[in-house]
């Protein structure tokens, strides 16, 4: 499946189902303590040596001109030969902001020792470590921070969520995860497998996180930390059991709000959206001044097309300053839909800055190129001033929407070779220009562009999976397709559409079994219809009729716009 190649200008169609999530919930941690600023400390110097103290004056002069590596190296010195723990932390404090791993290792020893109260230089002895992918050393240096932590009076949770951190680290993400896998085994405990799992979940193996913490779930089945980290995983990739699991917790624990909107923005993910209305209108009876659920229930209407009723829930949040920008945004589109559009435009020319600014001009471009008013439409877009890389691609994209809108793909095509010749560093545009080109049928030119994205990026899993696709799909290279394929498996497992990829090679390779395998797999991650293609075709090659029509009928009415599944399913039903 060539997928993720181009996400095409949304912000002249319909609210999507992901954007009901206004508020993205981070699998992540807090920020990790091991990136501290550079502290003054009072250093006691009343029993140094005249030459002591003006060492330490020469210390501080060179971490005030920003050569705090030099100044961690003199602190070191005359701590160690005094043996003092002030000047030994302020040597770590400075060794943790000069960049050079061996000081900072030195550094974090000496105070480890000097300082054994002081746990982050313990914790740094953990990421030092792994850092170097030396997991058993790792270990060794978990086992002396989390004694020490304990000895401190540190609870249990509150050692496991500082740890938690570490993926935000520069660490190798298996050294991580066998890390956190050896760690949750050792010290068995809730707070345990939610380290685990963030660790599993910062490299989006959604597959591998919930293997891990589908069995801790049933071990503690009301742990509060581990149904939030569900809920965080299933926004990101439905999981059918892991849906059951947190309905089944919020029943138990109605109290628990922040689950419950986390269960309902997972049903807006699996496309649930009638089931994630009536989840989000309990959360309000519970609790009626959640801004977030209201702005949730109006993208739903919105999709749901009922714009009235998505204005219900949008207007009351133009007051709310956190939300008014975005409440604008679909509240021009509501409005719009309704026929109402000179407030829409009211609406959208209000939204002047932030994320939807440019969203909210495309709108007001493209109203005026329905009412005929081109030359306005385009004057206005050009008028836009994009401020970063991300908006300059975004900005473009709009452009080439409203030729197309305009259906003018020469003039969509002049937009995209401007922009890549002006801008030939930013990748997205080659995989913009790559996905025109593959839609206007120029073969040869999206594979020029792509792999022009790949000498760009040669570690771009979307990338990867696009030419490996087309490879596959044509039949061009099945052995250079089969290498790029393993390799964005390997960079991002458990992508419905690197699934369907490997599948669909697997078919081309004439491999039928592990072909039903692999797209039976990716429809289960992902209920798309171009998956669905590729597995009846499967079924159909391995002579299972019956099976591939029972298939066709129970999945192909989520599909009915597909038009060539649609095919797929009559030719099954007439054929004996």
């Amino acid at each position: 499946m060539i997928c993720c190649v181009v996400s095409g200008c949304a912000v002249l169609e319909a609210a999507s189902g992901s954007a009901v999530s206004p508020v993205d919930a981070s699998v992540t941690a807090p920020p990790s303590v091991v990136s501290v600023p550079v502290k003054k400390v009072d250093v006691v110097v009343s029993h140094l040596s005249a030459y002591d103290m003006f060492r330490i004056l020469v210390a501080e002069t060179l971490a005030a001109r920003g050569k705090v590596g030099a100044a961690a190296t003199v602190y070191l010195d005359v701590a160690t030969s005094r043996q003092d723990a002030r000047m030994t932390q302020r040597a770590y404090d400075l060794a943790t902001q000069a960049g050079d791993r061996q000081l900072l290792a030195t550094a974090t020893s000496a105070n480890t020792q000097a300082n054994p109260a002081f746990l982050e230089s313990w914790q740094l002895q953990v990421v030092l470590k792994l850092r170097d992918n030396d997991l058993d050393g790792a270990m060794t240096a978990w086992q002396a921070f989390y004694a020490h932590s304990r000895a401190e009076q540190v609870a249990e949770r509150d050692i496991f969520m500082s740890a938690a951190t570490l993926g935000q680290e520069v660490i190798s993400a298996d050294t991580l995860i066998a890390f956190g896998d050896r760690v949750a085994q050792q010290y068995p405990s809730p707070f345990s497998v939610f380290m685990q799992v963030i660790f599993v979940a910062n490299s989006e193996r959604w597959q591998a996180a919930y293997d891990r913490l589908m069995p801790a779930l049933e071990k503690y089945p009301d742990q509060a930390e581990l149904a939030q980290l569900m809920g965080t995983l299933l926004t990101k990739q439905v999981y059918a059991p892991g849906m059951t699991w947190l309905s089944a917790y919020y029943d138990r624990h109605p109290d628990a709000v922040l689950v419950g909107e986390q269960y309902a923005r997972a049903l807006v993910s699996a496309k649930r959206l009638d089931e994630a209305r009536v989840m989000f209108e309990r959360l309000l009876k519970q609790q009626p001044d959640l801004p977030t659920v209201q702005m949730s229930l109006g993208l739903i209407e919105l999709e749901l097309s009922h714009p009235d009723k998505a204005e219900k829930w949008l207007r009351p949040l133009l007051n709310n300053q956190r939300l008014a920008d975005m409440a604008r945004y679909y509240l021009g589109q509501a409005l719009n839909a309704q026929g109402n559009v000179a407030e829409a435009l009211l609406m959208w020319q209000a939204v002047t800055s932030g994320d939807y600014a440019l969203d909210a001009l495309m709108w007001r471009a493209q109203v005026m190129m329905q009412s005929e008013q081109v030359v306005a439409a385009n004057q206005l877009l050009m008028s836009y001033t994009p401020s970063s890389e991300d908006e300059q691609v975004r900005w473009v994209r709009a452009q080439v929407r409203l030729a197309l809108l305009q259906k003018k793909p020469k003039d969509a095509r002049r937009i995209l070779d401007k922009a890549v010749q002006d801008m030939p560093t930013l990748i997205e545009l080659w995989k913009d220009r790559a996905n025109f080109r593959f839609d206007q049928g120029d073969v040869i030119g999206f594979e020029q562009d792509i792999r022009q994205a790949l000498t760009l990026d040669a570690q771009d899993p979307d990338v990867l999976n696009a030419l490996g696709y087309y490879l596959a799909d044509s039949r061009k290279n099945l052995t250079e397709a089969r290498a790029l394929l393993d390799r964005a498996n390997a960079l991002s497992p458990g992508k419905h559409y690197i699934t369907d990829s490997l599948g669909w090679l697997a078919y081309q390779e004439g491999k039928l079994v592990e072909a039903q395998r692999l797209l039976s797999q990716a429809y289960r991650l992902q209920n798309d219809g171009e998956v669905l293609r590729h597995w009846l075709t499967v079924l159909i090659a391995q002579g299972d009729r019956q099976q591939a029509l029972s298939l066709a009928k129970q999945e192909g009415t989520r599909f009915p716009e597909d038009v060539e599944l649609q095919k797929i399913l009559k030719q099954l039903q007439s054929t004996p």
